[in-house]
């Protein structure tokens, strides 16, 4: 609450002193209304989104500015009689803070920067993956199907920017503010192998609880992060380091009396979010070749090594245990235009774990609770291509799973005017129930929608 009325008082300073200095806000106002279909039947609504964004700057001086976005959206399809009508309420909208997308003050003065407030931070770009963008939590309520900067959850934070020679930079981020990962919950659109289940029925006596301890706000204990990042003979690289926390379920139970004794003593199930310390140490590269027969050829690559990363461990479907591993994960990719402006995209992905096996059981994969192995793998394939002076875009992304499963999206948008743009597209999904994509085989789906500007 504090922290929001922070984020008002900022809004008030900077539409007082536009009162008077209006040449120095700028407003923009969006209002988007998006609608999903059931791919296999087209009369059954999975999306009836609507938001409205307002986004601003201030210039309180060259050096000093503001800015800030706000969006408000509700999904009115848990609203509609059908088989969402039983879904969380609290995925409908972006209840608590999270309307408040960004607000941030700039201050500039070379060769330092320093950004204060609610804001994101992108270090990795993996189409399809998040390897190296681990700053910001995801709102994985669509599946991570929205565009990347709509589905990370801004944080508040301190980042501080120093530019000691020309093409190099050192970022540091302090970050008191601990948001986990906000993901769908049962009855849901998109809601993951591990959560797809109804709450437990329990006898009266019984009480089932789900505890979130999340670390206190403050400067206590922040996480924090450092960047290098440089341009040495024409290879652009990164060095990273983050310490941050990952989500670690614990489940406690108090021991059942058999036979109940009459009355029966009342006991407890109870769910705790725990979130475990974890360090990612991570680099990347992009090179763009420029003579030759490779010419016009973008090579580009990230890792990450994380230490104490979380699992949970047992059987398929059945998580008995808890386990954290040291990780290596990295993405190379290759971008290249074709036929002048036919842009194709390809990457491969590959995710190390130390072992598959502990004493509690098999690693499970966090989302699915399906057994993994030591090295799993994937790939992508993008290809994006604009007509009509760019008016009208075109891309399709498909991501290839390790165990059969894949997802393709393709994507059309059209500008019709200045203030008026329209889109539609599909996200179909194929595998096996226990994987990443094929979980969602039976939510494949085809939307459309539309985005005006005033």
């Amino acid at each position: 609450m504090r922290k929001v009325s922070f984020a008002l008082v900022l809004l008030t300073l900077a539409f007082s002193a536009a009162a008077l200095e209006k040449d120095k806000l700028t407003l923009s106002t969006y209002f988007n209304a998006e609608f999903g279909f059931h791919l296999n039947e087209p009369d059954q609504l999975m999306k009836k989104y609507t938001s409205l964004q307002l986004k601003g700057t201030f210039d309180f001086t060259r050096e000093v500015s503001l800015y800030f976005n706000l969006k408000k959206y509700y999904d009115f399809v848990y609203d509609v009689a059908g088989q969402y009508k039983n879904g969380s309420a609290k995925t409908a909208t972006n209840a608590g803070n999270l309307w408040l997308r960004e607000i941030f003050l700039d201050y500039q003065h070379q060769p330092f920067f320093l950004r204060a407030g609610r804001q994101q931070v992108v270090w990795g770009t993996a189409d399809g993956v998040r390897l190296l963008d681990c700053i910001n939590p995801a709102d994985n309520r669509y599946a991570n199907l929205d565009d990347a900067a709509e589905y990370r959850i801004p944080l508040w934070m301190l980042r501080f920017e120093f530019t000691p020679i020309t093409d190099g930079n050192l970022q540091f981020l302090l970050i008191p503010d601990h948001e986990p990962n906000f993901n769908a919950g049962y009855g849901d659109v998109f809601v993951y192998r591990v959560a797809n289940r109804p709450p437990p029925v329990l006898p009266p006596w019984v009480t089932y609880q789900i505890v979130d301890n999340l670390p206190a706000d403050g400067f206590d204990d922040p996480d924090f992060a450092v960047r290098w990042q440089q341009v040495l003979n024409g290879w652009e690289y990164s060095l990273n380091y983050k310490y941050g926390r990952e989500f670690y379920p614990s489940v406690t139970v108090r021991q059942i009396p058999f036979p109940p004794p009459t009355p029966p003593t009342p006991w407890t199930l109870q769910l705790t979010r725990n979130y475990q310390r974890t360090q990612v140490i991570g680099a990347s590269f992009t090179k763009a070749i420029n003579t030759g027969r490779l010419s016009g050829l973008t090579i580009r690559g990230e890792c990450t090594y994380t230490l104490d990363k979380p699992y949970p461990t047992g059987a398929d479907g059945n998580a008995t245990g808890n386990t954290t591993q040291n990780t290596f994960a990295y993405v190379l990719g290759l971008d290249k235009y074709l036929f002048t402006d036919l842009l194709a995209s390809v990457q491969f992905i590959q995710y190390i774990n130390q072992d598959d096996q502990v004493a509690s059981g098999h690693l499970l994969h966090p989302a699915t609770l399906a057994p993994i192995n030591k090295v799993e793998n994937m790939a992508t394939v993008k290809l994006s291509k604009d007509f009509l002076n760019e008016r009208l875009k075109s891309e399709v992304l498909a991501v290839f799973g390790g165990n059969g499963d894949w997802r393709v999206s393709p994507r059309v948008s059209y500008e019709v005017n200045d203030r008026l743009t329209i889109y539609g597209g599909l996200h179909y999904f194929a595998g096996r129930a226990n994987t990443l994509f094929g979980e969602f085989e039976k939510s494949s789906m085809i939307y459309t929608g539309a985005t005006l500007a005033f």
